[in-house]
C-alpha cells in the first residue's frame, strides 16, 4: 500500500509524514494487501484559534472500491488514530460484504407452487 501525506495549514515535515506511515501501517497493517493506495489529509481548520480544529481525512483505494474516513479532534495525533481506524473498519465491512455469496439465480432444488393460493 502506498500512503501519501498532504497537509493543508500545517507544516509537512520528514516527522509529521514518517508518524503518518507508521501509524497508517500499524492501524491498517494487515488489511493493507487489501489496498493499493491510502492519502491521508491532514488539515488545521481553525489555524491558530484553537478548539476541535484538527482535521484528518483518509481516502483509501482498492479492489473494495474508494472508502473515505474522516475524524476531528483537537490533537492531531487523537484525529489521525481516529480516521484511521474507522477507515480499518470500513475496510473489513466492505470486504466482509464482497465474501457474503451473492445469489443471481435460484438455487437448483428452488420450486415455485403456481397452484398455491388457487
Amino acid at each position: 500500500m502506498q500512503v501519501e501525506v498532504r497537509c493543508r495549514g500545517l507544516e509537512r515535515s520528514p516527522a509529521v509524514v514518517a508518524e503518518v506511515h507508521e501509524r497508517a501501517e500499524r492501524i491498517l497493517g494487515r488489511r493493507a494487501d487489501r489496498l493499493w493506495q491510502a492519502v491521508v489529509l491532514l488539515e488545521d481548520v481553525n489555524g491558530p484559534r484553537g478548539g476541535i480544529d484538527k482535521r484528518c481525512a483518509v481516502h483509501l483505494s482498492g479492489p473494495l472500491g474508494e472508502l473515505v474516513a474522516e475524524a476531528r479532534d483537537a490533537n492531531l495525533r487523537k484525529a489521525l488514530d481516529r480516521a484511521l481506524s474507522a477507515a480499518r473498519r470500513q475496510v473489513t465491512r466492505a470486504a466482509d460484504r464482497r465474501a457474503e455469496p451473492q445469489r443471481s439465480t435460484p438455487p437448483a432444488d428452488f420450486t415455485v407452487d403456481l397452484n398455491a393460493g388457487v
